[in-house]
């Protein structure tokens, strides 16, 4: 009995933490300009931020573009009422 209750919360654990391992490390500023570029570690991050912080809005188009000896991908974004750029430094 011991061991069935035992898997049954490694099983549950396992999901839950892989999923926090996943989570995005942000730094740099709010993504509004090449100088406040949204810098993210973690796999699709940029993905992750953008549906928090613009749920709802839609990508446009992305872009890769270097600035300054430094890579920004760039994303045009809309939610039908306004038109935004967001910039992440992806250079590694």
């Amino acid at each position: 009995m011991f061991n069935r209750i035992l898997l049954t919360l490694v099983c549950v654990m396992v999901p839950l933490s892989s999923a926090a391992a996943t989570e995005p490390r942000l730094a740099g500023g709010d993504g509004s300009s090449f100088e406040a570029a949204v810098i993210i570690g973690g796999s699709d991050g940029e993905s992750h931020w953008l549906s928090t912080k613009y749920a709802g809005w839609k990508i446009i188009r992305h872009s890769r573009i270097r600035n300054g000896g430094r890579n920004y991908d760039v994303f045009i974004i809309s939610n039908d009422a306004q038109t935004k750029k967001v910039y992440f430094d992806v250079t590694s």
